[in-house]
């Protein structure tokens, strides 16, 4: 059963605790908090098969500007479905994902 974020969007997220890791990484990255990769990790842990988790921390990692950590955002897609990987490219093409 599809799970949403505090705006609708659907998640492929079961666990109430990591639903709500999710929603404080969120609000977290957008307030430029410190405590985001805290957040994200908690997210992590508790749902490792949580997609958008593992899109979230290659993004990051790109946004750190450093190139030797882009081979490790690429390979984050592996195992990706079909819909993760229309978003990865989407990325691609606007210059925001590891080629």
């Amino acid at each position: 059963m599809p799970r949403y974020d505090s705006v609708g969007l659907p998640l492929t997220i079961e666990d109430d605790a990591a639903l709500g890791a999710w929603e404080r990484t969120v609000r977290g990255f957008l307030a430029h908090s410190a405590g985001t990769p805290e957040h994200l990790g908690r997210v992590l842990e508790l749902a490792p098969g949580f997609a958008l988790g593992w899109a979230a921390k290659g993004l990051f990692t790109l946004l750190l500007g450093r190139a030797e950590l882009r081979p490790a955002a690429a390979g984050a897609e592996d195992g990706f479905t079909a819909r993760r990987r229309a978003s990865i490219a989407r990325l691609a093409a606007a210059g925001l994902a590891a080629e």
